[in-house]
């Protein structure tokens, strides 16, 4: 609990600090074999790669006003690319699964006749 009132403290006090520190740390999950400052320079590459953009929907990542979230297979750990908050969920929902995807669309497609 001590650890939760401070750090609830420290985002109230500076968030966009405690941002910069989450997303550090988020980089350096993915990509753990490299020095940060070589894993923030993947990151900024592969934001770059996708116009900046969310891989999925194309929204601008600095448009979302939530997190900029890197993606990964969960099975092997690689790195597919970076999402917006809605569809780095909406796969999480799907179960990463092309079966569920593929029934939603069919889904939708029918529901509009």
């Amino acid at each position: 609990p001590c650890h939760s009132i401070a750090s609830s403290q420290f985002i109230k006090r500076d968030p966009e600090k405690q941002k910069a520190i989450m997303r550090r740390q988020n980089i350096r999950m993915y990509w753990p074999h490299l020095p940060l400052s070589d894993a923030l320079k993947e990151y900024e590459e592969l934001k770059q790669s996708q116009n900046n953009a969310c891989a999925i929907c194309k929204i601008g990542l600095d448009q979302d006003q939530k997190r900029a979230y890197i993606d990964h297979d969960h099975n092997t750990g690689k790195v597919r690319g970076i999402l917006c908050s809605h569809c780095n969920s909406g796969l999480g929902f799907f179960k990463d699964s092309l079966d569920n995807l593929d029934n939603a669309k069919i889904y939708l497609i029918q529901s509009k006749a």
